[in-house]
């Protein structure tokens, strides 16, 4: 056999369907006043970073 053996009494992990080398993003939404348009929008977390879908303008959380 090749590779690792999974004991029977523990559960088997789930593998992901992905490409190799793609990453995983993780986008969170929040509503908050961006500064530069002034308006209240919804802000997408890439990244670690906050980006306004009005103007694009990015903000630390």
């Amino acid at each position: 056999m090749n590779g690792p053996q999974i004991p029977a009494d523990r559960p088997a992990r789930h593998r992901s369907s992905r490409a190799v080398g793609e990453t995983e993003s993780h986008t969170d939404r929040v509503y908050r006043e961006c500064e530069l348009c002034e308006t209240t929008r919804q802000l997408q977390e890439s990244y670690g970073m906050y980006v306004c879908a009005e103007c694009e303008e990015t903000y630390l959380p």
